[in-house]
């Protein structure tokens, strides 16, 4: 996979996911922003793969969270990519790379929230890969509460991803 930044044309070429590690922390609480990176912290970098752009000082272009839950269900959440770089398969190839880690981790589901939109490219990426729209009382039960009570059933949709 090569991509190309739609403001500078600069390319991006062999992406690659790693582990974060405690010295992103702030960097990735600034990438992820205010709602995203909302109540962020620490403990979380151990669920969090990252992707860095080689050729532009090693700046975040990409992430996601992958949080498991109980009974070898997983929350991935906080999947965000450089605004630059959106709509080139970044999204996708993060969804992708975790549930396939999810998997090898002996996952049984893998719990997604989007946004209500249909266009939302999230929810393409989701539909795209399998997912299944479910309810927000089954989320509830499966991921713990406090990370999916700020999600609205009127503006979000909750999908499962059965392994």
């Amino acid at each position: 996979m090569s991509l190309a930044c739609k403001s500078c044309g600069s390319m991006l070429t062999e992406p690659r996911i790693i582990q974060a590690v405690p010295s992103d922390f702030l960097e990735l609480k600034r990438f992820l922003g205010s709602f995203t990176g909302a109540g962020f912290e620490k403990h979380e970098l151990a669920h969090m793969f990252l992707l860095r752009d080689s050729h532009n000082g090693q700046k975040i272009v990409g992430a996601a969270e992958l949080f498991p839950c109980s009974d070898g269900s997983f929350y991935l959440c906080r999947v965000k990519v450089a605004r630059h770089l959106r709509r080139q398969g970044i999204g996708q190839y993060l969804f992708e790379y975790a549930i396939g880690h999810a998997q090898k981790l002996g996952a049984r589901d893998v719990y997604v929230v989007t946004r209500f939109r249909e266009t939302a490219p999230a929810v393409r990426i989701v539909r795209k890969l399998g997912a299944i729209e479910i309810s927000q009382a089954i989320l509830q039960k499966n991921v713990p509460r406090h990370m999916v009570d700020r999600y609205s059933s009127l503006q979000n949709r909750f999908w499962r991803f059965p392994l």
